[in-house]
């Protein structure tokens, strides 16, 4: 090791020939030098047999500044993930709690210290050069998938580092947001989310293993998009209330298509049935593929798109338009009333809705590095154009994912106990 690099002074190298390590065993051994020698016996330490508060003041002062030039070396290696700082801490704390007369009282002020130099390090490194992935729990096209596409463009610039996009489809988007919750919480695994896995699915199916709000990180809440209610054209129906007069007269005779249980789709559809107290019976499908082909074909009467997705067939005339799903007609299409435009179903309102979240436990430093990145790309008229153009309308930029979130499962529940809406 270089000179310049030994004891507790900064690292006074040029950061390209600093002490870089080959491997984790490596880097423990070295944050093992870092924080020795141990604290019984070191000048001017304070040693079992006692001190005065103003030594220990001093030695306290000693060891922040000690520790928060060890921590800025600590990145220098290039092993401060958020796992690694994590043992570099535990180390540390080793150090500062060799002294037992003093331990609970250095054990406080230390654990604090150390947590916040060594978040502020990691932070101010993060998130360097390394690739961010962001995971979409949807195959390619859908409107996930296109939100999350459109956000990384513009976020790869505010981090100044490339942000991948990491498609992992099934199960209704929980297998995407499973392999986030079990990531490691450094800021380098992410995801974009629908209402679907972020909200609705741990309502409906017991196989889901991670909790919506515990098992993340909320960083911001991106757009939603309202859903819309269709007709096959086969039903000569162009209104809400001829499709309500129709539902009433012939109660439990049609049905309507979702993506699958548990969706969003899924939910509006039921929303409108428990309004309007008609009666329809619910098809799942596998995705919107599907559901699009047997409407087109007259196999079904009715079904639940995401604007984006059912907009193309609506304009070709393969489907009829009935209503969005939001309180408010939709700026990219207009011509479409909102459901809450009929009486019996004024309180139909319920959309779609994306954010972005890390795996929980981030560190609070690299989860505001995010938030204020993502603000920013939110604020460019690049992305809220081509979002708006698919249908998208936007959150106040302080509100916040984590109320909202929490707001929504409320809600989510009460529709889902309703329509006993259970995953088998």
């Amino acid at each position: 090791m270089h000179p310049a690099c030994a004891g507790d002074a900064p690292c006074s190298r040029p950061k390209t020939l600093r002490p870089r390590v080959a491997n984790f065993s490596s880097w423990l051994a070295y944050c093992r030098r870092l924080v020795s020698p141990p604290l019984r016996g070191r000048k001017g330490g304070i040693s079992n047999e006692g001190g005065t508060p103003a030594q220990l003041n001093h030695f306290i002062r000693q060891e922040t500044a000690r520790v928060k030039s060890v921590a800025t070396r600590v990145v220098a290696t290039g092993f401060a993930s958020s796992s690694a700082l994590f043992f570099f801490e535990r180390l540390t704390m080793t150090s500062l709690l060799a002294s037992s007369k003093r331990r609970h009282m250095l054990q406080y002020v230390g654990a604090t210290a150390t947590a916040s130099l060594i978040g502020s390090a990691h932070a101010q490194s993060y998130p360097g050069s390394k690739p961010i992935t962001i995971v979409v729990g949807y195959p390619p096209g859908g409107s996930t998938d296109f939100t999350a596409r459109t956000v990384a463009t513009e976020l790869s610039k505010k981090l100044g580092t490339t942000v991948i996009i990491d498609n992992v489809g099934g199960a209704g988007g929980a297998l995407g947001a499973q392999k986030v919750a079990s990531a490691a919480p450094d800021g380098y695994t992410l995801i974009v989310g629908a209402n679907n896995e972020m909200a609705i699915s741990k309502l409906v199916s017991s196989s889901v293993r991670y909790d919506s709000i515990n098992s993340f990180t909320p960083v911001g809440l991106i757009a939603s998009q309202p859903m819309v209610l269709v007709a096959s054209t086969k039903m000569n129906i162009k209104t809400v209330d001829e499709f309500v007069k129709l539902l009433k007269a012939n109660p439990g005779k049609f049905s309507y298509g979702s993506s699958g249980v548990g969706t969003a789709l899924n939910l509006a559809g039921e929303m409108v049935k428990e309004a309007s107290g008609a009666f329809l019976v619910h098809i799942p499908y596998r995705g919107v593929a599907p559901l699009t082909n047997d409407l087109i074909g007259g196999q079904l009467e009715f079904g639940v798109f995401v604007l984006s997705s059912g907009l193309p067939h609506i304009r070709s005339g393969k489907v009829i338009a009935l209503g969005v799903t939001e309180g408010q007609r939709s700026k990219a299409a207009p011509e479409i009333p909102a459901l809450s435009e009929h009486p019996l179903l004024k309180n139909v309102k319920i959309s779609s809705w994306f954010g972005l979240w890390g795996p929980a436990g981030m560190p609070a430093a690299v989860t505001q590095r995010l938030q204020l990145a993502l603000g920013e790309v939110m604020a460019t008229s690049d992305v809220r154009g081509k979002l708006e153009a698919a249908g998208a309308s936007f959150f106040a930029p302080n509100q916040s994912l984590a109320d909202y979130q929490r707001s929504e499962i409320a809600n989510y529940k009460r529709i889902v106990e309703f329509a006993k809406i259970k995953e088998s």
